[in-house]
């Protein structure tokens, strides 16, 4: 059958086309009544599915236009709307001559079954003249529905401009409660905002006093410091007398504290120099296997007074590095005097170097046999003035800057420091440095 879809809605018409061509029908789309009825004169059309609400000509014009003309008044009419869908627009639909009426949406079944039957009505109408008695009371029928969907709409919108009205007032309530808090808000924050600034200068003020005090103390105790180990160092070698070995044995050990006082003092300093970032690298060709096993030589001493098994393993074969040998070597030595001072007697230390897993770097790793250090403790103990808690097996004498300075210059170096360790099971140390030379800091 050839059929024509009459819909001012492109949409409408396309869906109402595909489902329809898919029962094997032939379908035209006009988009008014208007262009329905020239497209009349134009094709054969065996039914007609038409919208109602339409601008031009609606569905009510149309149909009633048909069943007035002698040529047009046999063909199937459906009407096929949603909007106009009271009983009143379904007498209205009867009354100017729609063979059919259906509400949108409808299943493809019940449409094509609505088209059915609209075809059945047209072919008896074929034997009888065109209707043009009834004019005047369907024109009446058709103003009264007209007027009566205009006072809907009008009512509608009458209340849709109520409920408009109600939700701007509200809108505009919700805005001014919304300036209001910004406002509060934004006061807040500008004092809140002043009083960070002033206690971030108060804090950098104090910093740079703190950092001038670590730097004067430094200097006024090391060159007491010195004269009082190189007295110790004039008695211990006997060159003040002989010594018995009670008094060696207390000499030593305030060799020894010196020492320590001595690495604590450096420490500081190089904490002041980078805060204050005049701490400088220089950069060299360094056999990292050599500095290493000098490592290794120079902490034998130690391990062993604990009776502490150290050894290394250097991967053969290691390309010469662009470091500043002083600092790396300082580096692998707190790691090593760490791994001292936390391994008990009986205990393993091993010093291993290699090419790492990430391409372009090599790495150090110091393992030992020591009480390890908690997992929560992990991302804390390379932090500056940080102490592992006392008690835990990791826990010692010091001042927290140990590991902050290894990882200062192993990342002035472009590498990274990392800890794995669970308690009772030891700790491992591992930092990388690149193969090529990094931007000295």
């Amino acid at each position: 059958m050839n059929l024509l879809v009459v819909d001012d809605s492109p949409t409408n018409r396309k869906l109402l086309r595909i489902t329809l061509e898919e029962e094997g029908h032939t379908v035209l789309e006009a988009a008014d009544g208007a262009e329905a009825l020239a497209m009349l004169e134009r094709h054969r059309i065996d039914a007609i599915v038409s919208d109602i609400l339409m601008p031009n000509m609606d569905g009510y014009r149309l149909c009633h236009e048909l069943r007035r003309s002698v040529n047009f008044k046999h063909i199937a009419f459906v009407h096929y709307t949603s909007t106009y869908t009271s009983p009143g627009d379904l007498n209205l639909s009867q009354t100017v001559g729609a063979d059919g009426y259906l509400t949108k949406p409808a299943s493809t079944q019940k449409l094509l079954r609505a088209i059915e039957d609209a075809i059945a009505k047209s072919e008896k109408r074929k034997v009888s003249a065109a209707d043009k008695s009834d004019t005047m009371f369907v024109m009446k029928q058709y103003s009264a529905a007209l007027i009566q969907k205009l006072e809907e709409r009008n009512a509608e919108l009458e209340r849709t401009q109520v409920d408009l009205i109600k939700a701007n007032q509200e809108l505009a309530r919700q805005t001014d409660k919304v300036e209001k808090l910004n406002a509060v808000l934004e006061e807040r924050v500008r004092e809140r905002t002043a009083d960070l600034q002033a206690s971030n200068r108060h804090l950098e003020r104090r910093n740079a006093e703190i950092q001038n005090f670590y730097h004067t103390l430094s200097h006024e105790l090391k060159t007491p410091l010195t004269s009082a180990r190189e007295f110790i160092s004039i008695l211990l070698d006997g060159l003040a007398g002989p010594l018995n070995d009670t008094q060696t044995e207390h000499l030593a050990i305030a060799l020894e504290s010196c020492d320590q006082i001595r690495v604590c003092l450096n420490d500081l300093l190089d904490t002041t120099r980078l805060e204050t970032g005049k701490f400088t690298i220089e950069l060299k060709s360094t056999s990292l296997e050599e500095l290493v096993r000098q490592a290794a030589i120079s902490f034998g001493p130690q391990a062993t007074a604990k009776r502490i098994g150290l050894k290394t393993n250097i991967q053969t074969g290691l390309p010469q590095l662009q470091v500043d040998p002083n600092r790396i070597t300082q580096v692998i030595a707190n790691l090593v005097n760490n791994a001292i001072k936390f391994t008990p007697e009986g205990g393993r230390i091993e010093i291993n170097a290699g090419a790492a897993t990430e391409p372009g770097f090599v790495q150090v790793s110091v393992r030992d046999t020591g009480g390890g250090i908690p997992v929560e403790e992990h991302d804390r103990i390379f932090d500056r003035l940080y102490q592992v808690k006392p008690g835990d097996a990791a826990s010692g004498q010091g001042m927290g800057l140990g590991l902050y300075l290894c990882r200062q210059l192993v990342e002035l170096h472009g590498g990274r420091i990392t800890v794995a360790s669970e308690p009772g099971k030891g700790s491992t140390f591992t930092f990388t440095l690149p193969m090529t030379a990094a931007d000295a800091k």
